[in-house]
């Protein structure tokens, strides 16, 4: 699937145990929240130990969005996330 391809580059190769599919709030009535700077996340790469990251989004086209009930939390703008992680924004 799309999905275990994507988990499988982000990762460094290593494949995803299961796919789960997962059902979301609706996210076609976004409110927006305020401009995103940066996201830190923990991440197992490959056979390294798992690490910490920092992106900081330097465009201000990067936003922070939830949906009308506050159960979603999206973060949109001029990145894409591949096997190095998120690139852009």
């Amino acid at each position: 699937s799309a999905a275990a391809q994507m988990y499988t580059k982000f990762r460094n190769g290593h494949a995803p145990d299961k796919v789960t599919k997962k059902s979301i709030p609706d996210p076609r009535y976004l409110v927006e929240c305020a401009t995103a700077t940066a996201i830190e996340y923990k991440v197992k790469k490959g056979d390294e130990p798992t690490s910490a990251y920092r992106h900081v989004f330097k465009d201000s086209k990067t936003k922070l969005y939830t949906n009308k009930d506050g159960k979603l939390l999206m973060i949109l703008g001029p990145f894409t996330v591949n096997g190095r992680g998120i690139v852009g924004g």
